[in-house]
């Protein structure tokens, strides 16, 4: 019996299939980077060149890379820095790399409910929910509310923790 090929398609359209609005944080096991879909969010924006190939082995330009705040709901006093976040418009959702948190000494756990991300003490830091096979960042709500006023101001205009190296 031949072995069916696996070519990350799967992966692909769980990702195509999630909505255009979607403006979550999803953890993503195979990103080598922290990359987002949008500038809105990010400060010190900086242009940035490059590629990069996804699972389905089609490439994806990376056009900027900035730092952004994001704030778990599982610690709101505690907003977590993510540096070195690469935008790439072509994206269906915005990726959080599982490698760039481990890289920072913390400790990245999944369940069949979701995944926790505990600091180098032991301590959670964020928390995550599975959401359409994937492991969606809890975000506190205003959170959510400032993505969304914030892709608001992207589409009017046609811009602690660390989590990366």
């Amino acid at each position: 019996m031949k072995e069916p090929k696996k070519d990350g398609s799967a992966w692909c359209t769980v990702l195509s299939a999630l909505n255009e609005e979607d403006d979550n944080w999803y953890f993503d096991s195979g990103a080598s980077n922290h990359f987002s879909k949008s500038d809105a969010m990010l400060e010190d924006l900086q242009q940035y060149g490059g590629t990069v190939v996804a699972a389905n082995r089609g490439a994806m330009k990376v056009v900027a890379k900035g730092r952004m705040q994001l704030t778990p709901k599982s610690c709101p006093d505690s907003p977590i820095v993510v540096n070195d976040v690469q935008v790439i418009p072509e994206l269906s959702s915005n990726l959080l790399s599982v490698n760039q948190i481990v890289k920072r000494g913390c400790t990245v756990i999944f369940n069949s409910a979701g995944v926790k991300v505990l600091n180098s003490d032991g301590d959670v830091m964020a928390t995550g929910t599975r959401y359409r096979e994937l492991f969606k960042l809890d975000l506190r709500s205003q959170e959510r509310r400032a993505h969304s006023l914030a892709r608001l101001r992207l589409i009017s205009r046609s811009g602690t923790s660390a989590w990366d190296t």
